[in-house]
């Protein structure tokens, strides 16, 4: 039994390797992921537990491998085992509490059933969240990303012939960009497997989008660098006419003070003139 275990996990490693197709291979997948699952069923019957909360536990072991490829570029190889201690951990984090206050039968798969329950519960919110962040990204009354405005310019020269123009993109949901719609459901497992495609779309669309508006502000950037220096420029030009008209000024109030102590002195001398020659005739 043992080396028909190994002889079948040789077979089913080198697989891939055969060349079969992608959707042979698919089936195959899923074939190996479903009597995975019914596997653990099976166990869990034999143990006298019902359990509905795999969905849960298959949930998050996918988008822990999808959103590792997507946000972090870590392979599948290291997302794998790092999803299935995620896993682990949930699995405890509910199970022990069960276990320690006992709760088995019915009352085992209802908590179960809730945990799916709250995993789809967060997928949507997430989903709807979506909503909510477009809706509010709005700065001085315009909103590049919900689709109200086809987008914003700015003088670009002194004359207004010249213009700067970033277009805006629509990020709301069931648009070109994200393609999830308002009402997308993961209540199945091929809605699940068809989401995961949806959602690899929608980031892809929205990295492109932001790379899009990223160079827009780009340009805002660079053109309100420009002016802040061409203002800096203006102010030091300003101030240099400002100090040339106050030493101009300042000479000139100078010269007019000049001439004022040479008119107060022409005026003293002019008033001793008489008196310098009725003197000249006392003395003689």
């Amino acid at each position: 039994m043992k080396r028909l275990s190994i002889i079948g996990l040789t077979a089913l490693l080198l697989v891939p390797l055969t060349g079969i197709g992608n959707y042979p291979l698919h089936l195959l997948i899923l074939c190996l992921l479903w009597a995975y699952v019914y596997t653990s069923w099976a166990v869990m019957g034999r143990l006298g537990m019902t359990s509905f909360g795999h969905g849960a536990f298959m949930s998050i072991g996918a988008y822990v491998v999808v959103m590792g490829w997507n946000h972090f570029g870590l392979s599948p190889w290291l997302s794998i085992p790092i999803a299935m201690v995620l896993t682990a951990l949930t699995a405890v984090l509910i199970g022990y509490p069960c276990f320690r206050l006992k709760i088995v039968g019915h009352y085992f798969a209802l908590v179960t059933l809730a945990l799916s329950e709250i995993a789809r519960m967060i997928i949507v919110a997430l989903r709807d969240q979506i909503t909510a962040i477009v809706q509010n990204a709005e700065f001085n009354g315009t909103n590049l990303v919900n689709g109200s405005v086809p987008g914003i310019n700015a003088l670009a020269s002194a004359d207004g012939t010249k213009r700067i123009t970033v277009d805006a993109v629509t990020l709301s949901l069931s648009g070109s960009v994200v393609t999830i719609t308002s009402t997308a459901s993961i209540s199945t497992q091929a809605n699940a497997s068809a989401m995961i495609s949806i959602v690899n779309t929608s980031i892809q669309n929205v990295n492109a989008a932001l790379a899009k508006l990223a160079s827009g502000e780009k340009k805002f950037t660079i053109q309100n660098d420009f002016v802040s220096k061409l203002v800096d420029a203006l102010n030091t030009g300003i101030g240099n006419l400002v100090d040339a008209d106050m030493a101009v000024e300042s000479a000139r109030l100078q010269s007019l003070q000049v001439k004022q102590q040479l008119g107060v002195q022409a005026l003293s001398i002019a008033n001793a003139q008489p008196q310098i020659i009725l003197s000249l005739f006392r003395g003689g």
